[in-house]
């Protein structure tokens, strides 16, 4: 039996256990499913440019477009930043009802366009849509009631335009992190007497991502708005793509759709018990956590329909609109 073909798949994002389980997922899928001809080796970001690059930290994509990389998971909007606008849209204020809906557009016509589009302006395919995190809720330096209570407070955003646009439109100040390691979002001012305060009031997370993204000290609150997606992409290097055989590029995106399956469904299961249990809620030092009623939530929609006005025409036409009613 000849030697199986490695390839390596890139852990990008943090926290890393949320990521390394759909990288298990699909090498396990994937050596079964090729009878042990092809094997997944998983870095994480750090260990492998320390052992290739001397330390220094590159983004997956650049890294699959040398070809030193075959596979990673990334966020949408940093997709986005690679000349395919249209994943942008899938951070829109308010664009998903339910995750039944999502499902239906993530693994749907819609998704799969999206996805196979990748490689028309970038480096890399696109193979199936993860969560990462599911719906976004907004942690807060104190209780969250009311949508005006977020007029004039201020949020910290990571480099995505539509989210510094929902931000303003729901009456935030808001300021672009360029970079988006833990707590980056605090810029602590130290004072005399050694107490430090944030310069932000909110910050933009998940239930699951919010260890990770916010100190409880400063942001002990949750709202859980429901406002947009934390939404991934299995990619793959469109070179590597390439030179698989048909057959096995078939293999790919089936392993690639089970393992994206399985990880949406850890997200949303992982991020109700979160939002349910006050034990855990404490643990992780959660003070509070708010659920608008339909009424401040119908607010929050009238406020980001400028948003909708704003990209409607960036976006491929009829983008939108197919997404909100699939």
């Amino acid at each position: 039996m000849s030697e199986p073909i490695k390839i390596t798949w890139l852990l990008y994002h943090q926290p890393v256990e949320l990521f390394l389980r759909t990288a298990k997922s699909f090498a396990k899928e994937i050596t079964k499913l090729t009878d042990g001809r092809i094997e997944v080796d998983i870095y994480t970001l750090e260990d492998y440019c320390n052992e290739h690059h001397g330390g220094k930290l590159l983004d997956p994509i650049s890294l699959m477009e040398s070809g030193k990389v075959h596979m990673s998971q990334t966020q949408v909007g940093f997709i986005g930043h690679w000349g395919a606008e249209d994943f942008y849209a899938l951070e829109m204020p308010f664009l998903f009802d339910s995750h039944e809906h999502a499902s239906r557009v993530l693994e749907g016509e819609i998704g799969e366009n999206m996805l196979n589009s990748l490689a028309e302006n970038s480096p890399v395919r696109g193979l199936a849509f993860t969560y990462s995190g599911g719906f976004r809720c907004i942690a807060a330096n104190k209780p969250i009631t009311q949508a005006s209570d977020l007029e004039g407070l201020h949020m910290s955003v990571k480099t995505n335009p539509v989210f510094t646009d929902t931000a303003n439109a729901f009456g935030c100040k808001t300021t672009a992190l360029i970079e988006s390691s833990t707590f980056h979002y605090l810029d602590e001012i130290h004072n005399p007497n050694g107490e430090t305060k944030a310069s932000s009031d909110l910050f933009q997370t998940t239930a699951i991502r919010f260890t990770h993204d916010v100190d409880p000290n400063h942001m002990p609150y949750v709202l859980d708005s429901k406002h947009s997606m934390y939404l991934t992409s299995i990619l793959v290097s469109e070179s590597f793509w390439k030179m698989l055989t048909e057959e096995e590029q078939v293999l790919f995106k089936k392993a690639a759709f089970e393992a994206a399956r399985l990880e949406r469904e850890w997200s949303v299961r992982d991020g109700d018990e979160i939002l349910k249990t006050l034990q855990i809620q404490s643990k992780m030092g959660i003070k509070g956590i708010t659920n608008f009623d339909s009424d401040q939530i119908d607010i929050l929609k009238q406020k980001a329909k400028p948003v909708y006005a704003k990209y409607e025409n960036i976006f491929t036409p009829g983008l939108l609109d197919s997404i909100r009613a699939a």
